[in-house]
């Protein structure tokens, strides 16, 4: 798979909303449409290039504990595992999507746009 068939794929997906009321829940807020579509598609582990690995929901769900990184405190939701301990991530608070070394524990690379910083 390749990033546009993965953006094809997600855009394409029909919205899960028992997945996204969890994720609301969890993070105390209201997805928009296309981080719900991101959720909903989220049904397994899909790879493609540049080294990227969708998380499936379950690990977005308790990403919190599995990499003892509070992404809930922080405001930001890891969606897709960029490799050498770094994320792409979704940050409600600016509204951006970013890349986060949970490391060094750094928010690098904001971008407005999903496609631009896969």
């Amino acid at each position: 798979m390749n990033k546009r068939e993965y953006l094809d794929d997600v855009m394409s997906c029909d919205i899960n909303m028992e997945r996204v009321d969890v994720i609301n829940k969890k993070y105390n807020v209201e997805l928009n449409k296309l981080l719900s579509k991101v959720i909903s598609y989220a049904r397994e582990n899909v790879f493609f290039e540049k080294e990227r690995r969708v998380l499936c929901f379950e690990e977005i769900k308790d990403a919190s504990d599995d990499y003892e990184v509070d992404f809930v405190e922080m405001g930001i939701l890891p969606v897709i595992d960029a490799y050498d301990n770094t994320f792409i991530v979704y940050s409600f608070e600016d509204d951006l999507w970013a890349m986060y070394n949970i490391s060094d524990d750094i928010l690098f690379d904001e971008n407005k746009s999903l496609e631009e910083i896969l």
